[in-house]
């Protein structure tokens, strides 16, 4: 079966206006920002994310790597 794609997902407090690191366990390749309204996304260095909060809200992101898992 497939996995949800949830797997591994955690809750991630973003403040309005301040930003937060997330480590990932493999660069991405691309990220998805299920509301890009309530926060902004930027990759540094391959593994590392900075999210940034734009509004008050919830919003999901997905990382893919380069072969496409989540």
């Amino acid at each position: 079966g497939l996995a949800p794609s949830s797997a591994g997902a955690e809750d991630l407090i973003v403040k309005f206006d301040q930003s937060q690191l997330l480590r990932l366990s493999r660069p991405a390749s691309e990220v998805i920002i299920g509301n890009p309204a309530i926060a902004d996304v930027s990759v540094q260095a391959g593994n590392l994310l900075v999210v940034t909060g734009k509004t008050f809200g919830i919003t999901n992101i997905i990382a893919l790597d380069a072969d496409r898992n989540v």
